[in-house]
């Protein structure tokens, strides 16, 4: 039986935006030392949306879904409240390719060349990558591995 770590509620974390949705004002930033996706809203955010992106490094607090007073996204979701910047980055940026892509997530080659340590990423991360494209990769340490909240394309 595996356990998935949760956070305790009102502690401050540090996370990785991994996903945004600037239309609407939400998306999701990743904990590193528990994979933990944490639900966030523009309304949270203590500094400019427009600064908001993939890859971002941001500290909060962890709130539970009843703590609050407009319910947003899933009835059971964690979320974030006062969402502000760090200056002491998650992320590590390197360049690799890609191995392999799927219909919801894809594989980067590990260049440390630690076998079967390939980074784990989400379609939303990269939708438009395709195999063997080299990339820019900003990536996280979990407990599952390494991952990608943000890719960018190399020219």
């Amino acid at each position: 039986m595996v356990t998935k770590l949760i956070s305790p509620s009102g502690l401050r974390l540090m996370g990785a935006v991994e996903k945004w949705n600037r239309e609407h004002g939400f998306g999701f930033i990743v904990v590193p030392r528990t994979d933990e996706h944490v639900y966030v809203h523009a309304r949270d955010l203590t500094f400019d949306e427009k600064l908001m992106g993939l890859g971002l490094t941001v500290e909060f607090t962890a709130l539970d879904p009843n703590q609050r007073a407009m319910k947003v996204g899933k009835p059971d979701e964690r979320r974030a409240g006062r969402v502000t910047l760090t200056e002491k980055p998650l992320t590590v940026e390197l360049t690799t390719y890609v191995l392999m892509v799927n219909d919801g997530y894809g594989l980067l080659h590990e260049p440390a060349g630690v076998w079967g340590k390939n980074i784990f990423f989400t379609r939303f991360t990269a939708p438009n990558v395709s195999r063997d494209q080299a990339v820019r990769a900003w990536v996280i340490d979990g407990p599952k591995g390494r991952r990608a909240v943000k890719i960018e394309s190399v020219s």
